[in-house]
């Protein structure tokens, strides 16, 4: 099982769409530390969609179950490209980071 270090789950924030399958799966480890790390649940979900992964469905049920703004979970998880600064600005004015 792959080990993920504070500075790879922010690499993770910031190129969701390098997570191989086998990281989005040490992310579980993660999640079950950390129950109310929404986030990670999110980056989970994002990775296991990019993958095609049967574990979509699933992770996705368990983050929308605990967010706030299901609306705004739609459209990161639905979001095509991830590469544009003035989305990935928006969203962190949405979060207020």
């Amino acid at each position: 099982m792959v080990d993920i270090s504070k500075t790879k789950f922010i690499e993770f924030l910031v190129y969701p769409n390098s997570i191989s399958l086998d990281e989005a799966n040490a992310i579980e480890k993660i999640i079950n530390q950390y129950p109310y790390f929404n986030v990670a649940k999110a980056v989970q979900s994002i990775a296991f969609k990019n993958h095609n992964s049967t574990k979509f469905t699933s992770s996705l049920k368990r983050c929308s179950s605990s967010s706030n703004d299901r609306s705004l979970l739609r459209e990161l998880i639905t979001l095509e490209k991830y590469t544009s600064s003035e989305k990935i600005e928006e969203f962190k004015e949405d979060l207020d980071l």
